[in-house]
């Protein structure tokens, strides 16, 4: 959260045109965690799919996936 002195905005587009311009010095301290999320043995996808699907009230109807 470094990243963003001022908190993280709330609107995504916000949030893509500041990291646009995170310097070098920034990029270098987030390749670490990028390299742990891009490790992550589980599948997020399914994950998510399954905790969306015994949560329907949360989200409405979801298609399931192929």
């Amino acid at each position: 959260m470094a990243a963003f002195p001022g908190g993280l905005p709330h609107v995504p587009e916000s949030i893509q045109s500041a990291s646009a311009d995170f310097s070098d010095d920034i990029l270098e301290a987030l390749e670490p965690l990028d390299r742990e999320f891009f490790a992550y043995p589980h599948n997020l996808t399914e994950l998510l799919y399954t905790y969306v699907g015994k949560h329907p009230e949360e989200f409405g109807a979801v298609p399931q996936p192929d």
